[in-house]
């Protein structure tokens, strides 16, 4: 398989990939530039996550901010780190 040539700014999506992203958001309505940077931008992240859930096992902290940035995406209230637990 060959060396992907990764997206300037993201750490996991290939530039070969763009075309795809950008037809899928518009199949959504998804039709702005910022929208579809932020929609790419939460994506890469996620995609950082799952390539990191060893780490996330071990540092619960991180994984509560993690969560509130995900939240704040979709417009959910932060936890603000706490848990009950």
């Amino acid at each position: 398989m060959g060396k992907h040539i990764i997206t300037p700014g993201f750490a996991n999506i290939p530039i070969r990939d763009l075309p795809i992203w950008v037809k899928v958001f518009k199949n959504d309505g998804i039709t702005s530039a910022k929208e579809m940077q932020q929609e790419l931008t939460l994506i890469d992240d996620l995609l950082t996550l799952q390539k990191s859930q060893s780490l996330l096992n071990r540092k619960k902290r991180l994984r509560d901010q993690l969560e509130d940035r995900i939240g704040a995406e979709l417009g959910l209230k932060p936890t603000c780190y706490k848990r009950n637990k």
